[in-house]
């Protein structure tokens, strides 16, 4: 469950919501009660966006309070504590899928990929787990050297494959790819020349991040007016879950700003 809040527009909304009866009316605003096939939210409609009453809509949100998405020129006092929903565990997820779309073509073109993973606080060991279908020898870096020993124990018996694990960062240039799904947090790769893949936005700009994929069939109906797709996707994932909707290839993802397809990284590592 979540809520949207949004500039009530009632003509010009989607089919879902003009069959539904209103759940609620407040001063400055509507509530709806969506719940249809596994899609359960509220839609906030805010009548007077002037005057509307942020504190009474806090107290309404309840235990959705920290699953809300509203427009992005939405500007909402900071004496409460109404955020954007965050949507980390969606990009992590397209993130994944992108890097082993990009790995596979890699391998089924018998490229020998050198790839190191960074990971210092050992919380993205899926990656790690992707990273070992596709390569016979990859490096993580990180300082839970405990926890990925056992981890490369189990890729040697399953996969054959040799994991170096180790808390120093050097030679990282010799790679064709460097994921850090967290690269945000680190200034040590803002001079390196090769592919580097990281989950969310990243603030560095010749980093390939903000994986998505716009398709939207079967859920387009639900998609408030006024509301990012992706970020709507993100909270059906996460907090309907409807884990489905993280199965898709990303489609595309960006660098310095500038939004390119995924196969544009695989011809830069295979051509390189």
């Amino acid at each position: 469950m979540f809520s949207v809040i949004i500039k009530n527009r009632n003509e010009n909304e989607n089919n879902i919501f003009k069959s539904i009866k209103k759940f609620c009316r407040r001063k400055s605003f509507y509530i709806d009660n969506i719940d249809d096939n596994g899609i359960k939210f509220y839609v906030i409609r805010i009548e007077n966006y002037k005057y509307v009453d942020w504190r009474e809509i806090e107290f309404f949100l309840g235990r959705t309070l920290g699953k809300v998405i509203f427009e992005d020129d939405f500007i909402i006092t900071e004496e409460v504590g109404i955020d954007q929903f965050n949507t980390s565990d969606y990009d992590n997820k397209l993130t994944q899928n992108g890097i082993g779309y990009i790995l596979k073509k890699l391998y089924t073109n018998k490229f020998n990929s050198i790839i190191t993973l960074i990971d210092f606080r050992g919380r993205f060991i899926d990656y790690a787990n992707i990273i070992a279908k596709y390569s016979h020898k990859f490096k993580v870096i990180t300082n839970r050297i405990d926890f990925y020993s056992e981890f490369s124990e189990k890729i040697a018996y399953n996969y054959g494959n040799s994991v170096i694990v180790t808390p120093i960062v050097n030679n990282l240039d010799e790679n064709n790819l460097v994921i850090c799904p967290d690269c945000n947090s680190y200034t040590f790769l803002e001079n390196l020349n090769i592919p580097i893949i990281s989950s969310g936005k990243a603030n560095q700009s010749l980093v390939y991040s903000n994986f998505q994929n716009d398709e939207i069939k079967y859920i387009e109906d639900y998609i408030p007016k006024g509301i990012d797709i992706h970020r709507f996707k993100s909270a059906l994932y996460s907090c309907c879950n409807i884990k489905s909707i993280g199965d898709c290839i990303p489609k595309y993802c960006y660098i310095a700003g500038k939004r390119v397809f995924i196969d544009d990284i695989f011809l830069k590592i295979f051509n390189a």
